[in-house]
């Protein structure tokens, strides 16, 4: 193989690495590891939680969003839906939305890739700063480039 040759197919595998999903990206910066997708930070009442899933997934990023508004309704009684939006570093490919009752703050990233649904929960008293958080969620949902 010629070295023109072997720089374009060198060129173009970095190209396509550098576009697949980033399923291995990390949690919060500074958060605490504390299972394989799963990140804390603080202790007691102050703790805030970080946690990612995959799992095979048919719909678009709308039904997807759909079925995440209905799991937070569920997991967490008294929690109200705050808003949802686009993620703002990839907007056209994942959605963050926001729920808060009296005591929790809960944030959820998600996004759909290659048949696959991709979430990121955020868990922290109603007052904290979730922005590591979002932070993660944009290393780990925003992997493709729009």
């Amino acid at each position: 193989m010629s070295r023109i040759a072997l720089a374009l197919a060198l060129g173009s595998a970095i190209a396509l690495v550098s576009c697949a999903p980033s399923h291995a990206a990390g949690g919060p910066v500074g958060w605490r590891k504390t299972g394989a997708t799963t990140w804390a930070h603080g202790t007691g009442a102050a703790e805030q939680r970080y946690i990612r899933t995959t799992a095979p997934f048919n719909g678009s990023l709308k039904d997807l969003a759909s079925q995440e508004t209905i799991n937070v309704i569920l997991r967490y009684p008294g929690a109200h839906f705050v808003s949802s939006v686009p993620l703002a570093k990839c907007p056209a490919q994942a959605g963050l939305a926001t729920f808060r009752s009296h005591t929790v703050l809960i944030k959820v990233g998600f996004s759909v890739q290659g048949g696959q649904a991709l979430t990121a929960l955020y868990e922290g008293p109603a007052n904290a700063a979730a922005s590591d958080a979002v932070a993660a969620m944009n290393a780990t949902l925003c992997a493709l480039p729009v």
